[in-house]
Order: C-alpha cells, then structure tokens, then sequence
C-alpha cells in the first residue's frame, strides 16, 4: 500500500486488497456504483477487451452483481479520488503557468485553443490571484517608510553614523 499510496492508483489498489474486487470490475466502477456516504459500493459491471476495444459488461453471473460494504480505508481511498479528473490536471497546467508568468499566447498554443481569448476567460480566477501577487510584489518595490521615520531622517546631521 505504501508503494501507491498518493498515487492515482491508490483507491483502486485499495480496493482489490480491502474487498478483492477483481481487476475487471475495479475498471468497470463508476462513480454511480460508489456511495461514500453509506460507505457502500454495488458491482453493477465489469471492464472487459471484446474485438480488442475495451466496453463495460454485465457481471458474469447474479453473484457477481453485489453491494458491499467498504472498509474505512477504501472510503478514505474513494473520496481521495473523486475529485481528481484527468482533465482537471489541464487545467492545473494552465493555471500554473499562468500563475508563472507565462503568455498567455504560449499557453493558448499549449492547450491547443483557438484564441488568447478563450484560455484568458477560461483562467480569469488565476489571473485575480496573479493581479494580487503582483499588486503585493508593487507594495514591495514601492514602499516606503512611514513620513515620521522619513522626517526624523532629514532632521539627522549626514555626518552622524
């Protein structure tokens, strides 16, 4: 388990070691077939290779359709899971790139969109966080010491040190 553990196998090595659901039906779960609520999970198919293309089929027989109730462990591993989507990790992309610095035509061209436009709209949140992370990095720059502090160095002789 530690071999997976953050992985994006993790849940599934969780569960073919916490309930010995079979390779098939591991790929075969939809998040339908999931409720981390109850902490439940209903084996309603199973991935299988016909004509050498992968499709969802029905479980080999009526024993094989099956709830079952989850180890804490898998809920955690479930949950854990859920919210991470391939396609989110593209956003992640842009969103740090842009959050880098990077242009915006750059990555327009990365992403293979049509126009600056539409990755600038699409990304407008990490771009409300950049303008702050800029604004901050001004104050920086620019700032300068409270008018008491640059009063009481004007008054003081340059000869003093």
């Amino acid at each position: 388990m530690d071999a997976v553990q953050g992985s994006r196998f993790e849940a599934a090595f969780t569960a073919a070691v916490a309930i010995g659901l079979r390779q098939g039906e591991i790929l075969g779960l939809q998040w339908s077939d999931v409720d981390l609520t109850s902490g439940k999970l209903t084996v309603r198919g199973a991935l299988q290779r016909v004509d050498k293309k992968l499709i969802r089929v029905e479980p080999k027989s009526r024993t094989s359709k099956r709830t079952i109730q989850l180890p804490a462990v898998c809920v955690s591993a479930f949950a854990q899971h859920k919210p991470i989507r391939l396609h989110d990790l593209r956003h992640s992309a842009a969103a740090l790139l842009l959050a880098q610095g990077e242009s915006p035509r750059y990555i327009t061209e990365l992403l293979g969109h049509s126009q600056v436009s539409f990755t600038m709209e699409t990304y407008v949140h990490v771009l409300d966080e950049v303008k702050k992370e800029v604004a901050t990095r001004m104050d920086e720059i620019l700032a300068r010491p409270p008018v008491a502090n640059r009063v009481a160095n004007k008054t003081r002789p340059a000869h003093v040190s």
